[in-house]
């Protein structure tokens, strides 16, 4: 027999095919059908473990109408050190096992080790999958008792079995040699021994140290919308203390390993492109959520208008590049397009809309530009794509998705451009992956990598795309690497810098990508490079200029990369130029600067040297 190690062929065993009149098939009954098929029927899984025993988990599931998309984690039981392969099956809600493929082959890290082959794609028809598909119709669908299911994956035994001569199904075959497209983020590699149950949520899984993309060459996000729930682990200690004053990037540190391996939450159910709107319920909310006018800004620079949120009198405003109102939209209520102290605002570029966050309501509701009603999701609870004092909304223009900070459920919740849910991770608590009251995050749209603000927990947090923890700074001080308070964060797109405002010291803290010190500056006061509760940062598009809201000062400064001062402009006032309570700064991609003035009543627009260009008035002088 010739050794199959290194080669990508098709393998035509056991893979039922056989469409019996069947029910509809659970969510965890396809999990199962998946396991037992991945384990009875090894397949193209290397000569090598033909005898060899597998672990065997699931790593990350989708449904769609007619299937699940089921990603089965294998690797050697016992001691295996390295990252473990990944299967992915076609199940039919027939309970037809359709095609598997392999996305990656277990890869030792130590010597000496065997190593899985890089596999085809895996189809057709068996005696063995035939075998698989009967014993679960017989023993999950008939008798309705998923835990009968579970057990029988622990105690079947598989046996050899005659392979069927039947027409494969074509399948596309994985490129050793080609970059992975899912697969951007360093993978968690947990270890699960064969567990007698496989139950719809798995409990959490070791973690090995997966190999980060190299910083200088980011990939690009993926697009496969996955839905995660971080499970906590232990709570982080204190780092060393760096000298505070700047410094250059220091050299690299051993590779970090992922601090939590979050097992995927139910598969999101399939909805309308436009979920029905629930009935609004209004709330009390906590002092922590913004309002004023405008409590928030939004700039689209593709056709250079600014948007306004104003939670004083429940309207939306929209101005051209020179200050000029638009039109206006929005009134107290609880309709289609009214508001109840609406608090923040964010622009779908891709599609033109504008999602307005309406706090009292406790929901989203995006409109097109000119403030025409498109939709609406949310509603006041615990539940998947319910809220809690929602607070900041972010769009990922790179994947369409939308990510909401929940903060009095202590947790972020993930959506598409159209509401539907799609996941969420994070619960109250100190361990990694859980939150208090997190107050902003960014992400690097050249990673997929998102940045949390962890208020509460004094500390930043480091997520891929998934809701994975795979780093976390801080806990309550004033050295370097700790916070008093953070409020705000920037990434910066050309370097892959983090910056973080921590208002409670009074200064800026530099972090590289993964969340390693870099440098900080500032203390409390009014001298140039001193700040007085600092509220908001905002990056130039080039990286060069860093801009700081200094609220307590009515006033911005900008500094160079190395926190070095190069200007400052505002003082407290109503003239322009000056300032009442700035709460708000965006840059857009020419690099103005615009400042929302929640006592002022307006947003002012300057050049990057804080030269005054124009201002918008916000106030609505009929009352609204």
């Amino acid at each position: 027999m010739a050794d199959d190690a290194g080669t990508n062929q098709e393998d035509n065993s056991g893979v039922a095919s056989s469409r019996a009149s069947t029910p509809n098939i659970t969510p965890a009954q396809a999990r199962t059908l998946a396991l037992r098929t991945a384990d009875m029927v090894r397949g193209s899984i290397g000569r090598a473990f033909r005898q060899a025993p597998l672990a065997f988990s699931i790593e990350y599931e989708e449904e769609t109408d007619t299937h699940y998309m089921i990603t089965v984690r294998f690797q050697p039981e016992g001691e295996f050190e390295g990252a473990a392969g990944l299967e992915e099956f076609s199940v039919g809600k027939d309970g037809v096992v359709e095609s598997r493929r392999v996305l990656r082959r277990p890869i030792p890290d130590k010597a000496g080790l065997p190593v899985v082959p890089i596999m085809g794609a895996l189809a057709g028809v068996g005696a063995v999958g035939i075998v698989i598909a009967i014993l679960f119709a017989v023993g999950a669908f008939g008798s309705g008792d998923e835990d009968q299911t579970t057990a029988a994956v622990a105690t079947a035994t598989p046996e050899p079995s005659p392979i069927a001569t039947v027409a494969p199904i074509p399948i596309v075959v994985e490129d050793p040699t080609a970059t992975p497209k899912p697969l951007t983020f360093p993978e968690p590699t947990p270890t699960i021994a064969r567990a007698p149950t496989v139950a719809p949520a798995p409990t959490t899984p070791p973690t090995t140290a997966p190999t980060l993309p190299p910083e200088a060459t980011p990939t690009v996000a993926p697009t496969t919308p996955p839905t995660t729930a971080p499970m906590p682990t232990a709570a982080p200690t204190a780092t060393a203390v760096p000298p505070p004053a700047p410094t250059s990037t220091p050299a690299p540190t051993p590779t970090p390993v992922p601090i939590a391996t979050p097992i995927p939450t139910a598969t999101p159910i399939p909805t309308p492109t436009f979920p029905p709107r629930p009935t609004p319920s209004p709330t009390p909310l906590g002092g922590n959520v913004r309002f004023g006018n405008p409590s928030d800004i939004a700039v689209d620079s593709e056709n250079r208008w600014l948007f306004t949120v104003n939670a004083v009198d429940n309207q939306v405003r929209r101005f051209d590049s020179k200050g000029r109102l638009i039109n206006t939209w929005g009134s107290r209520g609880g309709g289609d397009d009214e508001f109840r102290q609406p608090s923040n605002i964010a622009i779908n570029v891709n599609d033109g809309w504008v999602y307005v966050v309406d706090a009292g309501n406790q929901r989203i509701l995006p409109f097109n530009v000119r403030g025409e009603f498109l939709n609406s999701w949310g509603g006041w609870g615990v539940g998947n794509g319910q809220f809690n004092e929602p607070g900041q909304i972010f769009y990922d223009t790179l994947n369409k998705w939308i990510y909401m900070i929940d903060k009095a459920n202590h947790r972020i919740q993930r959506f598409n451009s159209t509401g539907r849910f799609l996941g969420n991770w994070g619960m109250e608590g100190v361990a990694i992956g859980s939150f208090k009251e997190p107050a902003e995050l960014a992400s690097d749209q050249s990673t997929g990598w998102i940045y949390v603000v962890d208020t509460g927990n004094d500390r930043i947090q480091w997520f891929d795309f998934k809701g994975r923890a795979f780093g976390e700074k801080g806990g309550r001080g004033s050295a370097n690497e700790q916070f008093n308070r953070p409020t705000a964060i920037a990434v910066d797109k050309v370097n892959n810098w983090i910056y973080v405002v921590d208002q409670g010291n009074h200064r800026i803290q530099k972090f590289d990508s993964r969340l390693r010190f870099l440098l900080s500056w500032g203390s409390k006061g009014s001298a140039e490079g001193q700040f007085e509760t600092p509220g908001d940062i905002a990056i130039e598009p080039g990286g060069n200029w860093i801009y700081v809201l200094d609220k307590g000062n009515r006033r911005v400064q900008r500094f160079g990369s190395r926190g070095e001062f190069s200007r400052e402009w505002g003082i407290q006032g109503d003239a322009t130029g000056e300032f009442q309570a700035p709460s708000t700064i965006v840059i857009d991609d020419s690099g103005f600067i615009y400042i929302g003035d929640i006592e002022g009543r307006r947003v002012q627009k300057f050049d990057d040297r804080g030269n005054f260009q124009w201002k918008a008035d916000t106030t609505v002088p009929d009352g609204g």
